[in-house]
């Protein structure tokens, strides 16, 4: 067992002490050793070091010792991946999820078999966090053009830079402000992933969601459902038409309402998709001919 192995498993022991799941705690301490020694797991493996330099095991300790404080992973290494990207993220900015990667496959699936992935595209994204769908969708459908929103300037910028990271600022349109009050007309595609937790689901989630932006998360709903029936609602005059297309991530258990709010706004063509897990996590539809 080399010196890498060594202090993986340690960590791994510290991680499971705070109550992190296996398999989680496992994938931290890998990410956290390729982090803070700018080595590949590979490139570990066969190292023939026999101690790590001082430096990197200050490194390693500073991040475990912020986790023991329940800070998100993400936000110890300021980066997190998403969708083939590697994502700048800071605290005050939504940490994207797994999950929300549903959203950008459905979405691509739909351009491809309908549009074909050339095609120009206006895609309007509310709620931009730092960026993973806007970027993401940018990196795959070259010639679409993204106008992206958010009520946090904080996001606004973070999202911008990630764009620039990958080149992609030049068909992005970025504005900070109630998209009630700016999103654009003619719209091809509709995508966002809105807050739905409700408040009384607060006490029972992780602990590292106290350090992301409330506002990001939870709504006060006691449904969670604010958004959908907004979209519902004020859509349908920023879509081109009956052939556009939208996708909302939704929160576990809402499937069911969500399409039931679209079905009496005569919506078309109601879809469910499952996450990764074979949950419900995205619902798709076309406004009303």
């Amino acid at each position: 067992m080399n010196v890498f192995e060594q202090v993986r498993r340690l960590m791994i022991r510290e991680l499971l002490a705070l109550g992190i799941e296996a398999n989680e705690a496992r994938a931290e301490a890998k990410l956290i050793l390729e982090y803070v020694s700018k080595l590949s797991f590979a490139e570990q493996a066969v190292s023939e070091l026999n101690e790590l330099p001082a430096a990197w095991m200050d490194g390693i300790n500073a991040i475990v010792a912020l986790r023991k404080m329940r800070r998100p992973l993400q936000y110890c290494l300021g980066t997190t991946g998403f969708y083939g990207l590697n994502l700048k993220v800071k605290e005050g900015v939504l940490i994207p999820r797994s999950d929300t990667e549903t959203l950008v496959r459905v979405v691509l699936d739909w351009v491809r078999h309908t549009k074909g992935l050339n095609a120009p595209l206006n895609i309007a994204e509310v709620g931009v966090g730092a960026g993973p769908i806007t970027c993401a969708l940018l990196k795959m459908l070259p010639k679409c053009k993204v106008w992206g929103c958010d009520i946090s300037s904080e996001a606004v910028e973070l999202t911008l830079e990630n764009a620039r990271f990958y080149h992609l600022e030049d068909r992005l349109d970025l504005v900070l402000g109630d998209w009630r009050l700016i999103l654009p007309l003619s719209l091809d595609i509709f995508v966002t992933n809105p807050p739905y937790i409700t408040q009384s689901q607060k006490e029972h989630l992780a602990k590292e969601l106290a350090f992301e932006p409330s506002s990001a998360l939870f709504v006060e709903d006691p449904k969670g459902l604010t958004f959908y029936r907004e979209f519902a609602e004020l859509l349908p005059k920023h879509l081109k038409g009956s052939e556009c297309f939208a996708a909302f991530e939704i929160g576990d258990g809402q499937a069911e309402e969500v399409i039931e709010i679209f079905t009496d706004k005569n919506w078309q063509r109601i879809n469910v998709h499952l996450d990764f897990n074979k949950l419900p996590r995205v619902v798709t539809a076309s406004p009303p001919s």
